[in-house]
């Protein structure tokens, strides 16, 4: 019993050795005390074996032996050879190769049998085809192949396959924790990995456990016949020690509350956890592993020292798996596996300090020589650069100052430099000259030996304040400045930029900026006109189409008039009222004209009238406006002299004006005030300017006793949309529009107010002498009639109406049609059943001027008369082209219309006699020439 334990020590340790760990041999057997001669033998037998075949290579190859490997006994027909290839580093840094031969023995089988348990990741794990895989497994059969041995590997419970190697059913376990209880039953290889501390994993939320000492009334879980089993029991870790065959089904059964906690490896432990999405277990993390190999250093407490474990008594398979230990190890497949199966599992270990330093080291003492060396030489650089650039500047200084001199003496701006002067308390009162240059002296007109050095206030006692002050907080605050102002003592706009030279001292750059001031003020006044053409512009857009509508609701108004004019009798008490309507709608078809105008689409009827009756008018419609609490008195003079003007704009500017005086006296009543008399104004009267030469002017006053206007705005109220009248009152219009009138007029509009006392206006329009009255209502003359068929289109029903009635009434058969198409369409059908067509211009789909173009398409000779709300003009050409013989503006007077429709169809009428003509002159030649 003696010997063979000899044996055994010797395998382990030299496997241990084999693999770089000879003291790990140490927990398994201690050494012998005693040797007995059969044992001194067998191991000298041993050592030859294994010895020889290392040192025949080593003789033949010149190099120390770094390795030993194992030679089995046995017998001799197997040839078979290994070879083990390393590269470790004894004594140099040359990688040492070394090979061993040995002949396998015949007792070994070339395939042993193995077992895995069924999960202990990253251990033990079993693949989804039920096949065994994970670290040790792996190393298994690296081991095996290393040494020519191939290994079946079952997979099952550890309590039952552990058992199968006791009963020698299976050769070799990958993984086992070696304990002084199993030494009794297995004969273990070199130690491959180790771990220390099992950790205990409890439910989250529990706080009754917080380490092992907690543990001893509890119910703890751990797998059957696992070191951790044995720990437990063997330390009497508790009372209450719960058996499972798989940690996986100690996590699940503490995760479902079924009992208290697991003791489990904490690597294990975590792998599981995570495989099977437990969340709500946690691991009281005894400490944190870094590194499982065997070299690594050991802790307190619980270790497990992992092994292959084989039969016992089975010595060669010991041997070999501690050989091809030593092959993995010496050729990086340890490694290789490790990595694999750890790398992402554990952190990574630090770097001792001492390490750091020595790089740190490494680095800075180079870099600090080498920075020194270049900070010396760059320095030196830096010196001679320095001096380099010193002498220059002292050059460039002397350059400067003689440019200087040239540019003061040729500078085109005006240059002085001042000192200030300030009194007992510190305040500039005074600046003195210093120095000036020729340009600063053709400015000023002051010579520069007339003011050096003597006081401003000397030479200009006019001087404003403004300037003395500006210069002080310059020259005592070191502000520079840039202002522009007018100088009374120069007569002139300047633009000066001042800054301090030193304390109490001032230069200026001063530039005359006359000119360009009365550019910018022009230009001002200039974009203030543009800005207001504008504003005219843009309400002229909105005027013309207003007017258009406009126009269209005053045509049936004048038109039934004009029927009823015609309709009812002379003595008739109502003919005086259709009179007076038809009046009213011509004066409002006159307003339109002028709101075309206004905007630009029409034109002013200007001729020679007498004012009178329309102020007289005009105040009669008004006085049916306002309230009686407002008194109207007028002083029109019979002998006032004729003006050229548009009876419209007159009558438009006393109705603005009378409104406006109407607001100013709405809340408290008063008095209008209208007068029109004849004035001469000499070349000696305040009135007169270059617009407003001196003659005879017929002068309109509309005056108002009610609140007045603010001095301050009185210059703005003939802006367009100038307004001080509240919200709905007013919308700035009306006073612009009268300035407007006036100025078209070669007039002039004067105004006169004083808040709290009333406003006047003074209208002065020129008289033109020798003229004749030509009275703005005229008789009515007889409506020429005519026959004839006409087609009639308006998108207006009401207009086409109205209008088919007028021209039945004189006598023409009429089709109307108030859509475009459906003219088009009946014309299409009938071209020749027309005379004539009238069509409205503004319509929807097909405007009047598209529809003569596709009536000409279908005949060429039918004229068309265009009706249209606007001061429509074309082009002659354009109206020829579209068989257009004439523009009519709407709201349609009967007359008007009877007129032109007679004028087209005689002259159509004409025109085909002059065809027919043409025709039988040119069919009388052509006979004449075939003759």
């Amino acid at each position: 019993m003696t010997t063979t334990y000899h044996i055994r020590y010797f395998c382990q340790y030299f496997g241990s050795f084999i693999t770089r760990q000879p003291k790990a041999v140490a927990p398994f057997l201690t050494p012998p005390r005693f040797l007995t001669p059969v044992s001194v033998i067998i191991l000298i037998c041993l050592m030859q074996l294994i010895l020889i075949p290392l040192t025949i290579h080593a003789h033949e190859t010149g190099e120390n032996l770094p390795l030993l490997s194992f030679q089995s006994t046995g017998a001799t027909e197997h040839p078979a050879t290994r070879t083990i290839t390393s590269t470790t580093k004894p004594d140099s840094s040359t990688p040492r190769t070394i090979t061993s031969t040995t002949k396998p023995d015949s007792s070994i089988p070339r395939t042993i049998e193995s077992a895995s348990e069924l999960d202990y990741p990253p251990f033990a794990v079993v693949l989804p085809d039920g096949t065994a895989d994970g670290f040790s497994v792996e190393l298994l059969k690296a081991v095996t192949k290393a040494v020519g041995i191939d290994v079946n590997i079952k997979v099952g419970p550890w309590h039952e396959i552990k058992q199968s190697l006791v009963d020698r059913n299976i050769d070799v376990l990958p993984l086992v924790a070696w304990s002084q209880e199993r030494e009794n039953l297995y004969d273990f290889s070199a130690p491959y990995l180790r771990m220390s501390k099992v950790s205990v994993f409890v439910r989250q939320g529990d706080t009754s456990i917080r380490g092992y000492g907690d543990l001893k009334d509890k119910e703890v879980m751990v797998m059957r016949a696992d070191a951790a089993h044995e720990y437990a029991v063997d330390i009497e870790l508790c009372n209450k020690l719960i058996l499972t065959d798989t940690f996986e089904d100690a996590l699940m059964r503490l995760s479902k509350g079924e009992h208290d906690a697991v003791i489990v490896q904490q690597l294990v432990g975590l792998q599981l956890i995570k495989k099977l999405g437990i969340s709500n277990i946690v691991n009281l993390k005894a400490f944190e592993e870094t590194d499982l190999k065997p070299a690594s250093k050991n802790f307190a407490g619980f270790e497990q020292k992992f092994c292959f474990a084989v039969k016992q008594g089975d010595y060669v398979l010991q041997g070999l798996l501690n050989e091809g230990l030593a092959i993995v190890f010496a050729n990086g497949t340890y490694n290789e596996i490790y990595n694999k199966w750890f790398a992402p599992l554990l952190p990574q270990p630090p770097v001792p300090v001492t390490t750091i330093i020595k790089y740190m080291l490494f680095i800075l003492v180079p870099l600090t020589l080498i920075f020194a060396i270049a900070g010396i030489w760059f320095l030196k650089r830096e010196i001679a650069r320095k001096s380099l650039m010193l002498a220059q500047e002292m050059r460039s200084r002397q350059h400067a100052d003689t440019q200087y001199f040239e540019l003061f003496e040729k500078i085109l701006d005006g240059f002085a430099l001042h000192e200030i002067i300030c009194d007992e308390k510190g305040n500039p009162v005074d600046y003195r000259f210093i120095a000036v240059n020729p340009a600063f002296e053709k400015m000023s007109g002051l010579r520069a030996d007339d003011i050096i050095g003597k006081r401003v206030l000397e030479i200009l006692p006019g001087t404003e304040p403004y300037w003395i002050e500006t210069y002080g907080k310059v020259a005592l605050a070191g502000e520079s400045i840039m202002f522009e102002n007018y100088s009374k003592e120069f007569g002139r706009h300047l633009a000066v930029s001042s800054y301090q030279t030193e304390y109490m001292q001032f230069a200026c750059i001063v530039q005359d900026i006359t000119d360009k001031k009365n550019s910018m003020d022009k230009e001002k006044k200039l974009t203030k006109q543009l800005q207001q053409a504008q504003k005219l512009e843009a309400i002229g857009t909105l005027a013309g189409g207003i007017s258009h509508d406009f126009n269209n609701i005053l045509s049936p108004i004048l038109g039934h008039a004009e029927i009823l004019l015609d309709d009812i009798e002379q003595k008739s008490p109502l003919r005086e009222s259709i009179i007076e309507i038809n009046k009213a709608a011509l004066r409002a078809r006159e307003l339109v004209k002028q709101i075309l105008t206004f905007s630009r689409q029409g034109d002013t009827d200007i001729k020679l009238i007498k004012m009178q009756p329309i102020v007289k008018e005009a105040l009669k419609l008004i006085r049916s406006t306002i309230p009686a609490t407002i008194d109207i008195r007028q002083n029109i003079m019979s002998n006032c002299g004729t003006v050229m003007a548009d009876p419209t704009q007159i009558h438009q500017i006393i109705m603005n004006l009378g409104t406006n005086a109407f607001h100013a006296m709405e809340d408290t009543g008063g008095e209008l005030s209208v007068k029109l008399h004849e004035i001469e104004l000499d070349e000696h009267d305040d009135l007169i300017h270059v617009e407003m030469p001196p003659g005879v002017y017929a002068c309109l006053e509309i005056s108002d006793t009610g609140t007045g206007i603010n001095p301050e705005i009185v210059t703005n109220i003939f802006n367009p949309f100038f307004t001080t009248k509240p919200k709905g009152k007013g919308t700035g219009l009306g006073l612009s529009v009268v300035h407007g009138i006036v100025k078209s007029m070669n007039g002039s509009i004067n105004v006169y107010s004083e808040p709290g006392k009333g406003t006047r206006f003074n209208i002065y329009i020129p008289v033109v002498k020798n003229s004749f009255q030509e009275d703005f209502v005229q008789a009515r003359e007889p409506i020429p009639k005519g026959r004839g068929r006409i087609l009639l289109v308006d998108d207006e029903e009401s207009i086409a109406e109205l209008e088919k009635r007028i021209l039945e009434r004189i006598g023409y058969e009429v089709v109307s049609r108030v859509s475009s198409i459906e003219a088009l369409e009946a014309f299409r059908s009938s071209p020749d059943k027309f005379d004539l067509v009238i069509t409205d211009m503004a319509m929807p789909k097909m405007a009047g001027d598209k529809l003569a173009a596709e009536l000409i398409k279908i005949r060429h000779d039918i004229p068309i008369l265009l009706c249209t709300g606007f001061s429509y003009d074309m082009e002659q050409e354009k109206k020829e082209a579209l068989g257009i013989r004439g523009i009519l503006r709407k709201p349609v007077i009967m007359k008007e219309l009877a007129e032109k429709i007679r004028n087209i169809l005689e002259t159509k009428q004409n025109m085909d006699v002059t065809e027919i003509k043409q025709n039988m002159d040119v069919t009388k030649t052509k006979q004449s020439g075939e003759k």
